[in-house]
């Protein structure tokens, strides 16, 4: 009862406006407000300080769209005007700090600026836009017959294990039972079994290069036991090449298009994962005839797309030409380019990797044996490339038949792919051909299949053994 008395006593003592607060009430609200107004002052003022002082900002580009002059401000050149002597000043008494060089004044300044072409590019336009650049055109379904007969040469069998199942055990190896030490747990913070499998497995830039390395270690392996002249090979990784040519484009005419150029200078920088380098040059895939009959293909209609849109142009660029090795080297010739897909790039944007990585090489090492002036080649020069993500693995073959690119007629460079359809991949761009996919998948969900692998393809693999037997079997 004492309870109930008090209880009533209190709600009589107690304000009945609602508009009237109590003292105490007022007093919290004011301290949460107060810490509230802190809490967002601070996150609101690091929000604006990051997004007004970026880090990098001594390097930024005020300009990213190249603004007309027409549209800039009348007094815009005067207020974004560098002075050059300060910059030496401040970089003598400011450690760390890096000056400003005017453009005319850096190394490699050429007065005729370039369209830049380099590994890390993304053409737009994909293999129809690097094969116009370099002159060449798509000669026939597949590869050529002479890399083809290697198919069936030489299996890869040991007296416990057959080829495919000694490929499938490199898919095991590399996509199973692999463990990235980048993410891997070394601190005992995470038991083995907690931490998730997506951290522990490879990634594409790890089991990508261990599949390709592995197969080659397995047809070197065999062919140091068939051929003799196997030692006449080398493998060199990250070789870099550069070749700087003048590309005329006589399609895009002014009539059609007027006031662009279609003279373009064009640089190639290429640094490919590994190359094959040999003391004698491959045999010629296409004989004289057909090389002649390429007069009278067209090259892919690029209309009324640049081939150079997407392209940076700079007067930053090496105007030299070199292959990369010293002069008088024991094994100049190329035979394969391998590369490796990391990057999950489409099929046709990887061909036009392969393409120009195929032209550079190429070019460079004509201009030593010819010279620069020699137009159409009296003995072509030939190449192939090896690209994979892992997955799908894409083969071209190339043959360099001139290196007058000053137009678009007369004889033209050929390019193989190992696809039956190959102008259809011209006008895709991420559509790998079926024919090129090793595998489906290969992980431990696919417990109903006793190897881990599903839609195995064999010919993949003949496919790589051929072109690694090319010019070595016999």
């Amino acid at each position: 009862m004492m309870s109930h008395g008090l209880c009533v006593l209190r709600s009589a003592l107690k304000p009945q406006f609602s508009c009237v607060p109590s003292i105490y009430n007022v007093q919290v609200q004011q301290k949460r407000g107060k810490t509230q107004k802190k809490k967002v002052y601070k996150v609101v003022y690091s929000k604006r300080m990051r997004s007004r002082i970026p880090k990098n900002w001594r390097d930024v580009n005020y300009n990213p769209a190249n603004i007309p002059s027409a549209w800039k401000p009348d007094n815009w050149m005067k207020e974004n005007m560098v002075d050059y002597e300060r910059e030496e000043e401040l970089a003598k008494y400011i450690p760390g700090y890096k000056k400003k060089i005017a453009l005319e004044m850096q190394e490699n300044y050429q007065e005729n600026p370039a369209f830049l072409i380099d590994d890390q590019i993304e053409m737009s336009g994909g293999l129809k836009q690097s094969l116009f650049l370099t002159k060449s055109i798509l000669a026939g379904p597949g590869l050529p017959s002479n890399v083809m007969e290697h198919m069936e040469e030489h299996p890869i069998d040991t007296n416990e294990h057959t080829q495919d199942e000694r490929v499938k055990q490199t898919l095991r190896h590399a996509l199973l039972f692999d463990i990235d030490p980048r993410t891997l747990d070394k601190e005992d913070k995470v038991k083995m079994y907690k931490q998730e499998s997506y951290q522990i497995y490879s990634k594409p830039d790890r089991y990508v290069p261990l599949i390709l390395k592995n197969l080659i270690r397995m047809c070197d392996a065999k062919l140091s036991h068939v051929c003799e002249s196997f030692s006449d090979r080398m493998s060199v990784e990250q070789l870099p090449s550069n070749a700087t040519f003048k590309r005329v484009c006589d399609t895009f005419e002014n009539k059609l298009l007027p006031g662009i150029d279609t003279e373009w200078n064009i640089s190639i920088n290429s640094k490919p994962d590994i190359q094959i380098l040999t003391k004698k040059p491959l045999p010629m895939f296409a004989n004289q005839d057909e090389v002649e009959s390429t007069s009278n293909t067209l090259l892919p209609n690029l209309y009324p797309i640049l081939p150079v849109i997407n392209l940076k142009k700079s007067h930053l660029y090496n105007p030299e030409i070199s292959t990369g090795l010293y002069d008088n080297f024991p094994r100049p010739y190329l035979h394969t380019v391998v590369l490796y897909n990391v990057n999950g790039v489409g099929a046709s944007e990887m061909y036009a990797k392969m393409n120009q990585t195929l032209f550079t090489a190429l070019y460079t090492r004509a201009q030593d044996i010819y010279g620069s002036d020699a137009g159409v080649l009296s003995e072509p020069l030939t190449g192939q490339c090896i690209a994979s993500n892992g997955q799908s693995f894409q083969f071209m073959c190339m043959q360099l038949n001139t290196m007058d690119l000053s137009n678009d007629n007369g004889v033209k460079n050929m390019v193989w792919i190992d696809d039956e359809s190959p102008d259809d991949l011209l006008d895709s761009v991420d559509e790998v051909p079926a024919s090129s996919v090793m595998y489906e998948e290969c992980s431990h969900a696919t417990w109903w299949s006793p190897e881990y692998i599903t839609a195995y393809n064999e010919n993949v693999f003949k496919l790589f053994k051929a072109i690694w037997l090319n010019n070595i079997a016999k």
